[in-house]
């Protein structure tokens, strides 16, 4: 069948998922990572890269996107061979200058100096980072998707302690958690080869985990960056080691470069500077789990909002949760009841 993605018509199998991860299969398109490939075009369209890998081509329309909307030279990794015919049609079809190469996406990335690598793999990423990490350019940035979310979210917990190193329990932290296990496992897979994977953009949308790294050159900066790891006491558990810094870069969100063809209301761009609120603090707090301890009802999150902004605090919303905040360090745990019970 034929569908149509920002401004690329492509053609994808009859079956292919629509909603959740999809299976595997030649010609793979997964229409629910959309999101995933608007927040990359806003941020390659913002940073400029030189040349580009879309490392898992599947349809192609990823890095079809790449080139047909923002004209960043791109090349399409794929080893499935109905794949990279799928692909080539799709190339033709839209007139795109994109090189198209049938092989394994590591063997490709060492014959080209990348400034971004889009590592979008079904299943863990994990196999494919040192790799990408390696091969980028100096100050070049990495794409990396997760979508083994039982992994990272300490749901199979033999499975988290194996490929992450790491213990989480669920509860309503789980996301921002899984996404911090994810960061923290690349910047150590950098540190190893002096090279500091800093995140610029992070976030979680429905069965998929998305973070985009600079990657320098650089021991003190790996240093620094691994300072920035540590545990979390959550309800008398130790959790971790995740990535307690930043998650968002704000320069390259307040620099945001939007398409013309991608800015109408409710438009990707505003999901992304929403983004820019994860940084007020690490870990939110969910009023679920407030109004659970003090046995009420959940107010409206904008007037527990309001009634902490009055007492002098930073407090947001935050993209894990429609009923978690986040807040500066001076706002207390007291003050956060005080203004659930005031409403």
């Amino acid at each position: 069948m034929i569908i149509r993605e920002g401004l690329v018509e492509a053609e994808v199998p009859d079956d292919h998922g629509v909603k959740g991860p999809g299976h595997r299969e030649s010609g793979f398109y997964n229409a629910a990572q959309k999101l995933n490939r608007d927040t990359t075009i806003c941020f390659l369209n913002t940073v400029r890269p030189g040349l580009a890998l879309d490392a898992f081509g599947g349809s192609g329309i990823r890095g079809i996107r790449f080139d047909r909307e923002i004209g960043i030279k791109t090349v399409i990794a794929e080893n499935n061979p109905r794949s990279v015919s799928m692909i080539q049609g799709n190339v033709a079809r839209n007139k795109s200058s994109c090189t198209v190469i049938q092989g394994d996406c590591e063997s490709v990335m060492r014959d080209f100096l990348f400034s971004f690598i889009d590592v979008d793999p079904y299943g863990s990423a994990m196999p494919y980072i040192d790799s990408a990490l390696r091969n980028v350019r100096n100050h070049g940035y990495i794409g990396v998707t997760a979508t083994d979310l039982t992994a990272l979210t300490g749901s199979a917990e033999k499975v988290t302690r194996r490929r992450y190193g790491a213990f989480l329990t669920v509860d309503d932290l789980k996301h921002e958690k899984g996404v911090r296990l994810l960061i923290r496992a690349v910047i150590e897979r950098g540190a190893q080869y002096d090279r500091a994977a800093v995140p610029l953009l992070s976030f979680w949308h429905s069965h998929f985990y998305r973070v985009i790294f600079q990657v320098s050159e650089g021991a003190g900066r790996s240093d620094q960056l691994l300072e920035k790891i540590g545990t979390v006491n959550i309800n008398g558990k130790d959790q971790g080691p995740i990535w307690l810094g930043n998650m968002e870069s704000g320069e390259i969100i307040d620099s945001l470069n939007v398409p013309d063809h991608m800015k109408e209301p409710g438009d990707v761009a505003g999901f992304i500077r929403s983004l820019k609120n994860e940084d007020i603090c690490p870990l939110f707090t969910d009023l679920r789990t407030v109004c659970s301890k003090l046995k009420t009802d959940i107010p409206k999150v904008s007037s527990v909002i309001e009634r902490l902004e009055s007492m002098g605090h930073i407090v947001a919303r935050t993209h894990f949760s429609p009923t978690g905040i986040k807040h500066s360090a001076s706002c207390s745990a007291e003050e956060i009841e005080s203004a659930v019970r005031s409403n």
